[in-house]
């Protein structure tokens, strides 16, 4: 019996492309993957945060962004007490 040995490619060649293309393409990608383990490794961000990140399916938010919402949760935020009820004075969203 003779085994027969099939080449797949990492990157399916896409209808119309050319060679020169598909290789830009994996640089591209390849660079990509480079950049985000440098970062990675640089801020020391672990695999799971990273994951979770990469869950969440969206684009990440600019930094003053995220910067004034941690800023807004942590602000104190005064509580009233009147009759035995007690009343948020600001709005918390």
């Amino acid at each position: 019996m003779q085994i027969q040995w099939k080449v797949v490619r990492p990157f399916p060649l896409l209808l119309g492309m050319t060679n020169k293309m598909l290789v830009k393409k994996r640089w591209n990608i390849r660079k990509h993957l480079l950049n985000v383990i440098v970062i990675k490794d640089k801020f020391r961000i672990s695999d799971e945060a990273l994951r979770e990140i990469y869950m969440l399916n969206k684009p990440i938010p600019p930094k003053n962004q995220i910067q004034a919402e941690k800023q807004r949760l942590n602000t104190v935020i005064p509580i009233i007490q009147a009759d035995g009820v007690s009343i948020l004075t600001t709005c918390l969203y």
